[in-house]
């Protein structure tokens, strides 16, 4: 390997220390995204503390945060995302694609200047591409963020007996955006809400929590 590196021109080893940094890097980002299943888009939710963050606990009034504001956009599947090509992301890519691309157009005995141009267009061209395809899984996850807002007001049946006063939580079986689907729920009654009930929608909590009352 080091033998290899030593025959190589100037030109090589500054594609070569361009690009195997770069790589690494690249690698890193690909698993951590495959293990974190992309939670730095913010739209992944764990609602298994709701009894601390909604400040639910023994006979305590529901600490009632109701979805808007800034979080409006989100729960309308906005993303706000358009073309960004200064990413980390897209960087990485660029700087892999021209080190990598540059030592091969040298390896088939291309000039330095012609290869580092060429190298250059595909590097600048990994870095669009990253871009668009940033913006195409945004949309994508936009679509298929559920509008809860659309619960309020609606009815809905009782899956699992919701305790009185926030004691603990729930769940309800609404159709929300053309599927049936169970949700957490919480009552601000003075008595539980039994399994079969009807139940209205009246707020939202966070990370789609619905606060019901009964018909």
């Amino acid at each position: 390997m080091f033998e290899w590196y030593s025959a190589l021109s100037l030109t090589e080893q500054i594609f070569v220390w361009i690009a195997a940094p770069a790589s690494l890097i690249l690698i890193i980002q690909t698993i951590l995204l495959f293990f974190t299943g992309g939670a730095d888009s913010g739209l992944d939710s764990d609602v298994s503390g709701l009894g601390d963050s909604a400040g639910i606990d023994g006979g305590a009034d529901i600490d009632v945060d109701v979805v808007g504001g800034s979080d409006t956009d989100l729960l309308e599947g906005s993303t706000g995302a358009g073309l960004q090509f200064i990413t980390t992301r897209g960087i990485i890519a660029l700087l892999t694609v021209f080190g990598w691309a540059g030592l091969c157009f040298m390896a088939v005995g291309l000039g330095s200047g012609l290869s580092i141009a060429l190298a250059a267009v595909l590097g600048f061209g990994a870095l669009v591409g990253v871009a668009y395809l940033v913006r195409a899984l945004l949309r994508l996850q936009a679509i298929n963020t559920v509008n809860y807002r659309l619960a309020l007001g609606r009815n809905a049946d009782v899956y699992l007996t919701i305790p009185a006063k926030g004691q603990g939580v729930g769940k309800i079986t609404l159709d929300l955006d053309g599927s049936l689907k169970e949700y957490d729920a919480v009552n601000t009654g003075d008595t539980p809400i039994k399994t079969g009930d009807v139940v209205r929608v009246t707020d939202l909590l966070r990370e789609n929590v619905m606060v019901v009352e009964k018909e």
